[in-house]
């Protein structure tokens, strides 16, 4: 129990009768107990009375601390002289003294030399622990903690160590050097009442000149002994195998294959520093070299070379065409030797054709999918048509036919347009040099793309992936824009554009009517983006987003969210029908009707309620209400939220200003504690010139005023008032106590106490006002019971006086002397009748 700290120095007068001639001499004999202090292995001893140094002399005390490799001792300031063991032999070892030992020391003329047994660990209970034959085993089935917190009982077995650097904390040893021998580390479970194994990891003995290996091993089936290897590191090499135990590469599968799966997977490979890479999508596998470029992708079979493709059989020469025989094998091969065969070629001066006239003829591709098929890889022309003639007259072009009477132009005149035509010549569509495009003319002089038709109907038509039943069932459209594709280059489906003049511009007008549904404007999938402004029911110009209308119900945006337990929310600005009024803003639940949060006309904010700032005297507020009908749990809370992660570090802050200052009147703030930051601190300021911690709360609940490290439930820097004085008062009922006895000490130890008067230390911040009292040490060679240790400014024996116990004193004090005045009256008495 932690006792109340307020110090109040009080004064009392002891009635001391002096009779002369008379002499009266008290003697008391008590034993203190000696405590050692210094620091670390240097221990100090004060011995009270004469003290000399010499062979023989003992001296025994209490040790303060576990320190003891090189232990000195200094006994009534004699300097600092060794402590040995074993008749001066040997010195102090870590574990030869413990923190509150009692040590008994004899000097031999040099050293003083430890007279009692060595500090040993005490024996395990032996209701925890049981022997079995040469081994031990947990009676309880508890956890077991070596130099480790496992407080909470996570792990059945918890070791640790407290080093700033690598520590050894666990060594499993097979002291048999066998190759092939070792230590195993296994996982066991209980099943229906029997012990299976599961899993295990093994060092495995190498040979005497190499390292061992580890080995992972798992059960293949329960209740049997067969455990199978699933991976081994190789000592010498660092290896690792997969269901192999010698494996010959840096990573060594064996089985079914190696899978990796994620959405985008790569495979680097590094030969000699150079890197290429093998890469996975939900689409493509790629392969790509040094440079990183893409030289060839797989997509659902087909396969694509981005870069120039290189064959080489050693028999390169010009003029010669790939070739295979009949077991697919492809070589290089003059074009003569081609002219026979049923696959071969046919040379007829001056044509060249496939010999069955059936094959599809590729050029830059083996796999032609038509019977001319021209491919580039180098970004070049594919296919051009020239003609030696000049002029207008001239054309350059190419005809597609299916029967030789049905056929499709593409012509182009020199330096003029490009025509595309169809079978009765007319054209259909015309390039001109400026690029404009022209449709139904062949004129495009005017627009980019001049479209121009005989029918109102389809002027301005772009088909898109249309079906038939579009047009049979009649679906008007003015334009129809579409824009697709797999690139990463933007995609414009529609670009509309008005500029200039002082009017109105237009760059999209819509108006639906007449139907059961109109939508002006319909964006059935993407988003939209919106540069400058968007109005809704209004064409004033304001802010980004302006939304107007004369609704009672108010005018607001709503928001919903379709998922699984989605919910529709709206911002409002309220009208004369709206809940709580017109001219509120609103957060609205529309699902169940409630008002979330309402910010009123006077800038009062409401959370849970429509009319915030209901007490008087308050010109702004936050009101938060509960909702619903009154019941237990129905609670108004507001939280602050802090994201550290650091020890004593501000967590959450609540400020207080003035309008007319520029600095916190006051503050309420709450820390992470020095241990945890799950553990806080609360933390009061007030401005007296400048923002001043003057009261804290710690995380054990102790209150500290003027100090910001009480020690007690109330700890007061300072003075403290009582209104109308007097003594606090203690819980002193005869039925709240036992182990009652007589207290002995009085006139004898208060004349050994020492008052003084004294000022605190500035690193300290206890101000620095002169203040009257005892100091802890020397009260503590008197009275130990009056004097408790607590860590402050970092010294975790930090001492501190509860004075209460000299009341008491005073009490036996006043009762010894007043049983001297009465014997000294007897004497008296007896002079004068003699």
């Amino acid at each position: 129990m932690k006792k109340m700290k307020i110090e109040k120095i009080m004064t009392k007068k002891i009635l001391i009768l002096t009779l002369s001639l008379l002499t009266i001499n008290l003697v008391l004999k008590a034993q203190v107990e000696l405590i050692s202090g210094g620091t670390g292995a240097a221990f100090t001893l004060n011995v009270p009375g004469v003290f000399s140094l010499r062979n023989g002399i003992q001296v025994t005390f209490k040790a303060h601390d576990n320190s003891a490799v090189g232990a000195t001792i200094d006994v009534n300031v004699t300097g600092a002289i060794s402590i040995m063991k074993d008749g001066g032999t040997n010195a102090l070892s870590a574990s030869d003294i413990k923190a509150g030992q009692i040590v008994t020391l004899v000097f031999d003329g040099s050293n003083w030399q430890m007279m009692n047994p060595v500090a040993t660990p005490p024996a395990a209970p032996t209701t925890y622990w049981s022997p079995n034959g040469s081994d031990i085993y947990n009676n309880n089935g508890g956890n077991v903690t070596v130099n480790a917190d496992n407080s909470d009982g996570a792990y059945k077995m918890a070791i640790g160590k407290n080093a700033s650097s690598v520590e050894k904390v666990l060594a499993l040893t097979n002291t048999n050097n066998f190759v092939g021998g070792g230590t195993t580390f296994g996982f066991r479970s209980n099943f229906g009442g029997t012990l299976w194994d599961q899993a295990s990891i093994s060092g495995i003995t190498g040979a005497l000149s190499a390292s061992g290996d580890l080995a992972f091993s798992v059960m293949q089936n329960r209740g049997t002994s067969t455990m199978i290897e699933a991976m081994r590191i190789k000592g010498n090499t660092g290896r690792i195998g997969i269901m192999t135990p010698n494996p010959d590469r840096t990573l060594h599968v064996l089985g079914d294959g190696l899978k990796i799966e994620n959405a985008g997977t790569n495979l680097e490979i590094y030969p000699n520093g150079n890197e290429f890479m093998i890469s996975t999508t939900k689409q493509y596998l790629s392969f790509a070299g040094n440079g990183g470029a893409t030289a060839m992708y797989m997509d659902d079979g087909n396969i694509t070379v981005n870069l120039p493709l290189t064959i080489q059989d050693g028999s390169q020469a010009s003029g010669r065409v790939l070739a295979s025989d009949a077991s697919g094998n492809a070589s290089w091969t003059d074009l003569s030797a081609l002219s026979s065969g049923s696959t071969a070629w046919t040379r007829s001066t001056p044509n060249i054709y496939p010999t069955t006239l059936t094959d599809n003829v590729g050029i830059g591709l083996s796999n032609p999918i038509s019977k001319v098929q021209i491919h580039s890889i180098s970004g070049a022309g594919n296919f051009r048509l020239t003609s030696a003639g000049t002029g207008l007259s001239a054309t350059d072009g190419f005809s597609m036919s299916n029967d030789g009477s049905t056929e499709m132009f593409m012509t182009q005149h020199e330096n003029a347009n490009w025509y595309f035509a169809t079978n009765g010549g007319t054209t259909a569509m015309t390039i001109a040099p400026s690029a404009n495009v022209g449709i139904g003319t062949t004129n495009p002089s005017l627009f980019k793309l001049h479209v121009e038709s005989s029918t109102n109907r389809r002027s301005g038509y772009f088909f898109n992936n249309l079906s038939a039943a579009n047009i049979v069932n009649n679906e008007i459209m003015g334009i129809y824009g579409g824009a697709m594709g797999t690139g990463a280059s933007d995609k414009i489906g529609g670009f509309f554009e008005t500029s200039g003049g002082s009017g109105i511009n237009y760059g999209v007008y819509g108006q639906a009517m007449g139907g059961a549904t109109n939508w002006a404007g319909y964006f059935a999938g993407g988003n939209v983006y919106i540069q400058n402004q968007l109005n809704v029911g209004t064409t004033t110009a304001g802010t980004n987003v302006n939304v107007s209308s004369a609704a009672t119900g108010g005018t607001g945006l709503q928001m919903e969210n379709t998922s699984a337990g989605g919910k529709r929310y709206r911002i409002i600005s309220t009208g004369s029908g709206s809940v709580g009024g017109a001219g509120l803003f609103q957060i609205y639940d529309f699902d169940n009707s409630a008002a979330r949060l309402t910010i009123n006309g006077s800038g009062n904010v409401g959370i849970g309620t429509t009319t915030p700032g209901m007490i008087a005297g308050a010109t702004n507020y936050i009101t938060i209400s509960s909702t619903g009908p009154y019941a237990a749990g129905s609670i108004a809370a507001i939280e602050l939220k802090g994201n550290t992660n650091a020890a004593n570090s501000v967590a959450a802050r609540l400020d207080f200003l003035n309008g007319l200052g520029t600095n916190n009147t006051a503050r309420i703030e709450v820390t992470t504690s020095g241990v945890s930051v799950g553990e806080g601190r609360m933390l009061f300021y007030t401005n007296g010139g400048s923002l001043t911690e003057k009261m804290r709360i710690d995380e054990d609940g102790n209150v500290g005023i003027g100090t910001t490290a009480p020690t007690a439930l109330l700890s007061v820097n300072g003075t403290a008032n009582k209104p109308g004085g007097g003594s606090w008062a203690v819980f002193s009922d005869a039925r709240s106590k036992e182990n009652v006895i007589d207290y002995k000490k009085g006139l004898n130890e208060l004349l050994k106490l020492r008052p003084v008067s004294f000022n605190y230390k500035s690193e300290f911040n206890w101000g620095n006002k002169t203040y009257v009292g005892l100091i802890a040490q020397e009260v503590e060679k008197v009275v130990p019971t009056m004097v408790e240790e607590k860590e402050i400014n970092g010294i975790k024996d930090f001492k501190e006086v509860d004075p209460n116990e000299i009341n008491y004193m005073l009490i036996n004090a006043i009762k010894e002397q007043q049983k001297m005045i009465d014997d000294l009256k007897k004497e008296v008495e007896l002079l004068k009748n003699k």
